[in-house]
């Protein structure tokens, strides 16, 4: 039988696979391709595994909601 996992657990495993591809020491590599201290980096959503995106990408996306 299969185990289904629950909301919590598939955000966990989300942001676990995010951070193996593109966390590198205190470097993130954004979507956009940028590497910035992962410090600097912010998430576009109160979802607590919301991948997070760089200052620009911010930017850009705040930029496209005005």
């Amino acid at each position: 039988m299969t185990r289904l996992l629950d909301p919590i657990e598939r955000g966990e495993a989300r942001a676990e696979n995010l951070a193996a591809e593109r966390v590198r020491g205190d470097d993130y590599t954004c979507f956009c391709g940028r590497v910035v201290p992962l410090g600097d980096c912010h998430t576009l959503s109160p979802d607590p595994y919301s991948p997070p995106v760089c200052g620009f990408c911010l930017e850009e996306a705040l930029d496209g909601l005005r």
